[in-house]
């Protein structure tokens, strides 16, 4: 007898069906839904999913709105000043990372020239380049500092 292959989603199948009489408490629905949202396959909706997911949830319209204001509030926000830094480093990481892909390609030249094969240039690329990844995570205000 040949084996059927069922979804995945098969699997996850219980005995709980609709049509019954039992009744869940605000906290159970909200965890039971939350679960069933995370087995999804999507993790984002957009705010006309919201609105169609609100409204077979019999939730006005208006206090779905008050609920995304509130949820909107309560998001952190990046400081102003964390955004200015990140913005004024930019033209230096340009002028880094262009230095860094003109001499990569010299240097890969060169070993590729000299010896036929890739053999000692891989090395100081893949150690600036890492250098370049890893010190830019942080990095001051480079606008006083820039030529």
């Amino acid at each position: 007898m040949p084996q059927s292959h069922s979804p995945p989603s098969a699997s996850l199948e219980t005995s709980w069906r609709p049509e019954s009489e039992q009744f869940y408490s605000h906290a159970a629905a909200e965890a039971i839904l939350g679960k069933a949202l995370d087995l999804r396959a999507t993790d984002r909706f957009s705010a006309q999913q919201l609105q169609e997911m609100a409204a077979e949830l019999d939730i006005a319209p208006e206090i779905l709105a008050a609920a995304v204001a509130d949820w909107h509030t309560r998001q952190p926000a990046e400081p102003k000043s964390r955004t200015i830094a990140l913005s004024q480093i930019k033209p230096w990481q340009r002028r880094q990372w262009g230095q860094y892909a003109i001499a990569s390609i010299l240097m890969l030249a060169i070993d590729l020239v000299t010896t036929g094969m890739l053999t000692w240039s891989i090395y100081p690329v893949m150690g600036w380049g890492l250098g370049l990844l890893f010190g830019g995570c942080d990095r001051p205000d480079q606008s006083s500092k820039s030529s």
